[in-house]
């Protein structure tokens, strides 16, 4: 991933290089430099910078926008080879009485795990007005 990029949408967010560098654990004259780099190869001024804030100028804005489709399609990327390469993932709420969660639940969620272990769930257990929740990211 270009870092730039994603330092240069920090910064817009922020509305300061200072604060952008504490986001992304970088010291503040690299994401000065990293803006730069941005400027001279796109040889255009992205921000305009005041005393205490930065703002977006008209080019700023829509490298901004096209900077957050850039990053998005990255992370998305990312999740799509993360699935194919290690099956399929993401989260499960599920709710359940009692004695359902209690004594068939686990059986069942075991089976599940084995099968997709990238997969997490979280358990609501719910009965007569009382409720639970348990979270799990291995199984019951």
């Amino acid at each position: 991933m270009d870092h730039r990029l994603l330092t240069f949408v920090t910064v817009a967010e922020e509305k300061s290089f200072t604060r952008a560098a504490t986001v992304l654990h970088i010291t503040q004259p690299a994401v000065t430099q990293h803006i730069q780099n941005l400027e001279c190869e796109f040889n255009v001024s992205l921000l305009e910078r005041g005393k205490r804030s930065v703002s977006l100028t008209q080019a700023g804005k829509l490298a901004f926008h096209q900077a957050k489709q850039i990053l998005a399609h990255y992370k998305e990327t990312k999740r799509l080879l993360d699935e194919l390469l290690y099956g399929d993932s993401g989260s499960i709420v599920i709710s359940a009485s009692f004695t359902f969660g209690e004594y068939i639940l686990p059986y069942v969620l075991r089976r599940f795990q084995k099968l997709y272990p990238q997969i997490t769930f979280m358990v609501n257990f719910t009965g007569k007005g009382i409720g639970n929740q348990r979270s799990s990211r291995k199984g019951p």
